[in-house]
């Protein structure tokens, strides 16, 4: 299963996922068996980050490697301007940044765009 999100709404997922664990567990909290109940959270707390970490990078890990193979990225700008970039198109990346003349591109809003040769298969 692959999602295609972005670095950023992988890192906002996971910090959502944490605040829904700390309320749902806040009921628990008045409860008599208190350490069985911190001991659950800090497992499932720890859960969530190892997956929301290795989800980062790989996605990460696939955006630069497309991106030195020539494939196209769809990037959004802070004005929610969209750009599709590739390196044949003059753009460098430095940094968790892709640059070019003006732009500068943040790696997190960008994702991988498949190829159209790809998808028929």
């Amino acid at each position: 299963m692959d999602l295609h999100l972005t670095l950023t709404e992988i890192l906002a997922l996971t910090a959502l996922f944490l605040v829904a664990a700390v309320f749902a567990t806040i009921p628990y909290s008045f409860d008599d068996k208190k350490s069985d109940i911190t001991l659950n959270f800090a497992f499932f707390v720890i859960l969530i980050i190892t997956i929301g970490s290795l989800h980062y990078k790989k996605t990460r890990e696939s955006l630069v490697e497309g991106f030195y193979n020539n494939k196209e990225l769809l990037c959004k700008e802070e004005s929610e301007r969209k750009i599709i970039i590739s390196q044949p198109k003059g753009y460098t990346f430095q940094s968790d940044y892709f640059i070019h003349e003006q732009n500068i591109l943040y790696i997190g809003g960008c994702i991988l765009l498949k190829d159209a040769n790809q998808t028929k298969e």
